[in-house]
């Protein structure tokens, strides 16, 4: 009755906590194999993933298997600890898997040669370019694998490379396409010795020069041939775009320039309904479920090795051929009477034996007179 409904959720609520406790556990054993980290700072890695896991929308076990990402990027567990919360808030507001938020916003870090306390500077122009240009993350990625090197090397900021690329999106070039020819772009505008350089009179070497030579190349007009001439046949398109669209470019490189917070507010507003708010509780109940697990996890560990050496004992023992088996009682039966025979006059020693005889061999001395 009530009593069995009881045990019954009872058990099926253990079950769950050990479940849980126990796949966080193995995912913060695979952080530990991959970073190497050990003491103080494993215990900030796991920290920050119940930290995070019980007040995100994904849990802690998930947050685990983001620093297990980044750990696979090369990041050191003090790197991975400040990347995190913003990698976090870019998935959750872009819907995009763990995985992939990690690798993209990590190597668009290194690329443009930021520190890890700029990652929610790329996580936010990233995040705003998704809802204010026809960016999305695999576009972003496909096209910043090509150009974000270039980029860089000519003094441009992850902004302002936004910017181009999110105006070349909003006209349909996009991917490795608009990488490839941005690229090829950047490149004749960096070098002063190429035909696109001797053009415009000076290399770019930072967005001011590149908005100088686009107005600059705008006033003076380029026909198609000429273009052609200065970055190529499959850079045209690109090319003229970027030229036509100079002042939407900066408008989009402004709007990225001032898009601080962006990532968190648009993860906010996707988690501002019902369905949110049960997945931000399916969290938060995880989180509770770890933090009882921790308090009992030494006894039930203890408990499982206790089994486990049990389990192993008999399975070597049921190993045993029966004749053996059979042999070894014998040869243990023989033992005890004969030490019986030659202690048969002291008392305690009989006394002793007699009671071992009695417990294992019951039916040898069922008709011996004490």
């Amino acid at each position: 009755g009530i009593t069995t409904a009881a045990l019954y959720v009872a058990t099926k609520a253990i079950s769950g906590v050990v479940k849980v406790g126990a796949g966080f556990e193995k995912a913060m054993s695979n952080v530990a194999a991959i970073t190497g980290a050990t003491g103080k700072e494993l215990q900030a890695l796991e920290k920050n993933a119940k930290d995070l896991g019980s007040s995100t929308v994904f849990t802690a076990s998930q947050v685990a298997e983001l620093q297990t990402e980044f750990a696979k990027l090369g990041f050191t567990s003090k790197q991975i600890t400040a990347v995190t919360k913003d990698t976090l808030a870019l998935a959750s507001a872009t819907g995009s898997d763990l995985a992939t938020s990690a690798a993209v916003a990590g190597q668009t870090l290194r690329a443009f040669g930021l520190g890890v306390e700029e990652t929610s500077r790329v996580t936010d122009t990233m995040a705003k370019s998704f809802s204010a240009s026809a960016l999305d993350m695999d576009k972003f990625t496909n096209s910043m694998q090509y150009v974000a090197p270039i980029a860089k090397q000519v003094g441009l900021s992850i902004e302002s490379t936004t910017g181009m690329l999110g105006t070349l999106a909003n006209a349909g070039i996009s991917g490795s396409m608009a990488g490839t020819s941005l690229r090829k772009i950047l490149l004749e505008l960096g070098n002063e010795s190429s035909k696109l350089g001797k053009r415009i009179g000076f290399p770019v070497k930072s967005a001011d020069d590149l908005q100088k030579a686009f107005k600059q190349l705008n006033k003076e007009g380029l026909t198609t041939a000429e273009m052609e001439d200065l970055v190529g046949t499959r850079a045209i398109s690109a090319f003229n775009l970027l030229l036509e669209g100079a002042d939407k470019t900066a408008e989009l490189t402004k709007a990225f320039e001032n898009s601080a917070g962006a990532a968190q507010r648009m993860a906010d507003v996707q988690l501002d309904n019902l369905s949110g708010k049960m997945t931000l509780l399916n969290s938060a109940m995880e989180g509770l479920g770890i933090s009882i697990f921790d308090h009992f996890v030494e006894p039930l560990g203890g408990a499982v090795e206790s089994m486990t050496s049990f389990i192993g004992a008999v399975d070597d023992y049921m190993k045993i051929p029966v004749s053996e088996k059979l042999r070894e009682e014998s040869a243990r039966l023989n033992t005890l009477v004969s030490a019986l025979k030659r202690n048969i006059d002291k008392e305690e020693v009989r006394k002793r034996l007699l009671i071992e005889l009695n417990k294992n061999y019951p039916d040898f001395l069922k008709n011996i007179n004490q």
